[in-house]
Parts: structure tokens; C-alpha cells; sequence
């Protein structure tokens, strides 16, 4: 029994090089340079980027197409994981303070028309809180796939569809479930399982595909996932480049030059566009042909 589950093991992880898409431009974002930018993010419409400090303080909004850049906040953790509404408008983040030598956190929403902040929820020293408010408040705007939604919880992803909340360990127990993200059709999960890998699962938990290291991973529509194949070397991120897999992790594509240290991607199917930043904050975006 155990050879066979080794056997199937090593099929369900096989996968090859070859070509999922072709790049048609890849450039750097002039407009950033004399600022490091790290953790992009795409608007819905795939013209503008939020970009964040290294270690997520302040938050601006780039404006790939005439360069503009309007600053959002200052404020620290703003650069961590910021939404924007569906019609792109208005951006919800995390504004965090320190007091008494403990830090708290907040939901803001600024609205882009009025370039005014409003604070969403009370301070809380409790991340899991804030994920759950902010996924609450995206679905009521979203309003799509029947109020589902997934966030992580104490390091474990939490499935919430129609008022029900269900915890889920696909791969059992690990250090922690993080960068978890429902599918664009709502029908899959994208996760990983801390020192096992990045990996695709129904909502009911179920493995439907393994696709390997790939850190940071984000969906490109719903056949595709962008991430990071890094290295380090116990402190710091040593080689890293962008990669595109097929959903069912059978083919993947290398974007990046090895030479260039590509990180945490982000992706756009409706400008069909991937961008990606460096370890030394710049900024670089691609064209590609899906």
C-alpha cells in the first residue's frame, strides 16, 4: 500500500516546461523609479497598480498608463493585502497604530472621487477580526457566488457560504494555510500549505491539483495561477522568478530572466497583463497574449 501511494504520489506531481502564453512586452515602469515599490496590485479594470513599502507601509496608487501616482495613506500595514471595490473606486485597507507598546488595527475605506478616508470598524489587536469584516464588507459589495468567501483564520483557511462557516485542512495539519483566494468563478481555492506546497482544492477540501513551490500565488482567470519560484538562503530571497502553471499544474512557464530577483506577481485576465516588482523595489510589467 505504501509503494502504491508513492507511486501516485510521484504522478500527481509530475509536471513540464513548455510555453502557456507569450510575452508581447515586458518593461519597466519608468514613472516608479526614485521610489521603491513593492506588493502590487491590480485595479479591476487592469490600468492602475497599488503599490506599498517593503514592509507594507503606505499605500499609492500608480497609474500605468500616464504614470500619475496618488498617495493614499502613510499609514503602516496600509500595504497589506488592500482591496478594491468592483468598480475600482474605493480601496479598503488596514491602517495600524501603536499604543502602549501594543499595535491595533483598523478598516478604512477611501473613496477615490472624494479622496477622503473613513474608518470601517473599531481598533482590534485581532487579525482574524479584521478578515473577517473585510470579507464580509467585499461580499455584500461583490455580491456573487452566494455570499461565499475564504479568508484564514489562526493560519487556517474558513470557508464562509450563505451565513454557514467551515473550517478546511486539505492537506491536514501544517504550520499554516496562507495566501488563500477563491477562484474567479467561485468553484476552487488557491492556497499554501506551509512545507508542502501550493495547491488548488473544491470547497469542500478536496485536492484537485498540486502545483509545486510557487509562493505568493495569484489566479490569472480560472485556468491559470502566476506565483514566485524562490530561493533563500535562511535569511534572504537568494533567486526568484515568475512563473505562470496550468490550473492542474501539469504545465508551467518560467516569465522571468533568472538573473532578476521577480517577486510577489499580480495579475490582470482583462488587461492581460502580469506585474511583478524586485528585490530592489522596482517595477515591471508584461503583455501577454491570454
Amino acid at each position: 500500500m505504501r509503494i502504491l501511494v508513492i507511486l501516485l504520489l510521484n504522478l500527481f506531481v509530475a509536471s513540464v516546461d513548455g510555453q502557456i502564453v507569450n510575452v508581447k512586452k515586458h518593461y519597466q515602469l519608468k514613472e516608479a523609479e526614485g521610489k521603491n515599490v513593492f506588493h502590487p496590485i491590480f485595479d479591476p479594470q487592469g490600468n492602475q497598480l497599488l503599490v506599498t513599502s517593503e514592509n507594507y507601509v503606505g499605500l499609492d496608487l500608480l497609474n500605468i498608463h500616464t504614470g500619475d501616482m496618488v498617495s493614499i495613506t502613510k499609514e503602516e500595514g496600509a500595504g497589506f493585502n488592500p482591496v478594491f471595490s468592483e468598480d475600482g473606486q474605493t480601496i479598503i485597507y488596514q491602517a495600524a497604530i501603536s499604543k502602549e507598546k501594543r499595535q491595533y488595527r483598523a478598516l478604512k475605506n477611501f473613496d477615490l472621487s472624494t479622496k477622503q478616508a473613513t474608518r470601517l470598524s473599531e481598533m482590534t489587536r485581532s487579525q482574524n477580526v479584521l478578515n473577517k469584516i473585510q470579507s464580509t464588507l467585499i461580499q455584500k459589495e461583490k455580491r456573487t457566488f452566494g455570499s461565499i468567501s475564504v479568508i484564514t483564520e489562526d493560519l487556517k483557511i474558513v470557508l464562509y457560504q450563505n451565513g454557514n462557516r467551515k473550517e478546511l485542512m486539505p492537506v491536514g495539519v501544517v504550520p499554516g494555510y496562507i495566501w488563500v483566494s477563491l477562484s474567479p468563478n467561485g468553484k476552487m481555492i488557491l492556497f499554501t500549505a506551509v512545507s508542502k506546497g501550493t495547491f488548488v482544492c473544491d470547497l469542500s477540501g478536496k485536492i484537485m491539483s498540486f502545483l509545486g513551490n510557487l509562493n505568493a500565488p495569484v489566479w490569472y482567470g480560472d485556468d491559470y495561477v502566476v506565483g514566485m519560484k524562490d530561493k533563500d538562503d535562511g535569511n534572504i530571497i537568494t533567486s526568484s522568478q515568475v512563473v505562470i502553471t496550468t490550473m492542474d499544474g501539469k504545465i508551467r512557464q518560467e516569465l522571468t530572466p533568472k538573473e532578476r530577483i521577480a517577486l510577489y506577481p499580480a495579475t490582470s485576465s482583462v488587461s492581460k497583463q502580469i506585474a511583478y516588482c524586485t528585490d530592489k523595489g522596482e517595477l515591471f510589467i508584461m503583455e501577454i497574449d491570454k
